[in-house]
C-alpha cells in the first residue's frame, strides 16, 4: 500500500529503488521514534516520546517525508528532460 502511494506522489520518472527507498526511509523514521525513544529522551529531555505525541510525531514525519517526496520527483522529472 505504501508502495502505490509512494509511486504516485514520486511520479512516472521514478524508478522502483526510488520507491523502495522512500518507503524505508519513512518506515525508519517510525521505527527511531519507537526503538530510540529512549536515546531521544535523553538527548533530548524536551521530547518527550509516546502516546501523549503520537500525533505529532505523525505529522513530523508526514510533512519531512512529503517535502523529501516533492523534492525528489522534481529532481526525476528534471533528469527525465
Amino acid at each position: 500500500m505504501i508502495a502505490g502511494v509512494l509511486r504516485e506522489l514520486l511520479g512516472p520518472a521514478a524508478t522502483d529503488e526510488r520507491v523502495i527507498r522512500c518507503k524505508l526511509s519513512i518506515i525508519g523514521q517510525c521505527l527511531m521514534y519507537h526503538i530510540g525513544r529512549h536515546v531521544i529522551e535523553r538527548l533530548h529531555p524536551q521530547c518527550s516520546v509516546g502516546a501523549d505525541t503520537i500525533d505529532c510525531v505523525a505529522a513530523h514525519v508526514a510533512e519531512f517525508s512529503l517535502a523529501a517526496i516533492d523534492g525528489l520527483r522534481r529532481t526525476a522529472e528534471q533528469e527525465r528532460r
